[in-house]
């Protein structure tokens, strides 16, 4: 029997209603969604792994998009969840256990289908996760990517 592949976003894994508020409720909240992809298996370890992360360099794109990300053992695989604030901020969080050409390319397609302003404009002011996710699956396409 062959094993299908977890997805590594959902549309649970995406809050288009998530509070702001400080980098340490932010990362909890992102976290939160990212354990709905199953592959979080240590919600400390990567919280200390995205924190530490965060401490080093500024993760953010720009005004509108912050990337908090990590190599963490406390993942099995790639995920990534994202929370829109207000409809004025993009949080994406990604975590992988192991960096390989895949998740760069991943994370790199992300970063550049926000960076449009169309997709941008849609995430911010997504009515639901369904909105944001089916954007994804669609420009991911482009890159040769699977969600």
């Amino acid at each position: 029997m062959v094993q299908q592949a977890q997805q590594w976003i959902l549309p649970a894994s995406i809050n288009v209603n998530m509070k702001d508020g400080s980098e340490e409720q932010v990362l909890d909240s992102l976290i939160e969604l990212a354990e709905k992809t199953h592959a979080v298996t240590d919600r400390k370890q990567l919280w200390a792994d995205v924190r530490e992360r965060e401490v080093t360099a500024s993760t953010a794109i720009d005004e509108e998009i912050i990337l908090p990300h990590a190599k963490s053992e406390g993942v099995s695989s790639f995920c990534a969840a994202i929370g829109i604030a207000r409809h004025k901020k993009i949080y994406l969080l990604t975590a992988w256990k192991e960096t390989t050409h895949q998740e760069l390319k991943k994370i790199a397609a992300l970063i550049e289908i926000f960076k449009e302003q169309e997709n941008k404009r849609v995430a911010l002011n997504a009515q639901d996760s369904m909105e944001v996710f089916e954007l994804l699956q669609k420009k991911l396409k482009k890159y040769g990517i699977a969600i």
